[in-house]
């Protein structure tokens, strides 16, 4: 299914693409977000489009990063507009009709600290979302209310949402499966796990996916692509639930097994003793029988 619905987009990538705003967000510090906006900027301008990057951050990684050359395509002249919005004078309504109204792609980096106020300001300007969760350190329980509060703000505006895990590794696949088990509550798909940086035809599978309708966040529940994925979220559920329950049926397999050596030693103390005798009468009656 996920699968079909990508090849729709692609094919709308190659007609070309429509305006984007994305708003790359996350609960955590150090979660990848300057890197993973850095590389959708680079995507979008190696496409040709009028590329954006708005940086609400405090220490401005993402515009730092902007002056290296390897952010302008080979053979072309267009460059990556980095804007300190953070930094930037006036109301955020100016500064985004002056540095935006051209633009046919924008990539916001935020700041965990980022106001209320102005976390709600920059939802209602975006078409997408995307939300980083580092599964180093998630706190399951804070993430599920946090995502909550965020959900709700969400599905006001009817934007797209698409939730990644980052620096994942093999050890932290239960981790992984417990946070589906925690979006599957909203309906609301994992829909990729990067490692330390996503690869090439990683960002160009978020891109596309930030472009799908399906990923659209309705006002009732989740979206279109969350309800489709339920029945296989809810195995996924299962079977976090067999893990979790494993290391206790081991204890009972290795306590009846325990019972059972008890009770053969029991019984066989006694059969023992009685082999024993009868291998004394036998020797007594063969040597009455030779006397």
């Amino acid at each position: 299914y996920i699968y079909q619905q990508l090849l729709k987009v692609h094919v709308r990538f190659i007609q070309g693409f429509p305006l984007d705003r994305v708003l790359i967000y996350s609960f955590q510090q150090e979660s990848g977000k300057s890197t993973l906006a850095l590389q959708l900027a680079h995507f979008y301008n190696q496409k040709g489009h009028k590329m954006v990057l708005m940086d609400y951050t405090i220490n401005q990684t993402a515009l730092e990063s902007l002056g290296d050359e390897c952010w302008q395509p080979s053979g072309s002249d267009m460059l990556v507009r980095g804007v300190a919005a953070r930094q930037s004078g006036g109301m955020l309504s100016r500064v985004w009709a002056e540095q935006v109204s051209d633009a046919e792609m924008v990539v916001v980096d935020t700041s965990v600290k980022l106001e209320q106020s102005s976390l709600d300001y920059l939802l209602r300007q975006v078409n997408s979302i995307l939300l980083l969760v580092d599964v180093r350190d998630v706190d399951l329980e804070l993430f599920g209310q946090q995502f909550s509060e965020l959900i709700k703000r969400i599905r006001m505006v009817r934007s797209r949402l698409v939730v990644v895990a980052t620096h994942c590794d093999r050890h932290d696949l239960l981790r992984v499966v417990q946070l589906r088990q925690e979006l599957d509550q909203f309906q609301i798909p994992l829909a990729m796990k990067l490692e330390s940086a996503a690869t090439s035809l990683q960002v160009e599978s978020l891109a596309q996916m930030l472009l799908n309708d399906e990923m659209r966040v309705d006002s009732v529940s989740g979206n279109r692509l969350g309800r489709a994925l339920h029945p296989a979220m809810k195995r996924a559920a299962s079977m976090v639930s067999a893990v979790e329950t494993l290391p206790a049926i081991v204890d009972e397999v290795k306590g009846d097994v325990l019972l059972k050596e008890e009770i053969e030693q029991e019984v066989s103390s006694p059969l023992s003793s009685l082999r024993e005798k009868n291998q004394r009468l036998l020797t007594e009656n063969e040597r009455l029988r030779r006397s």
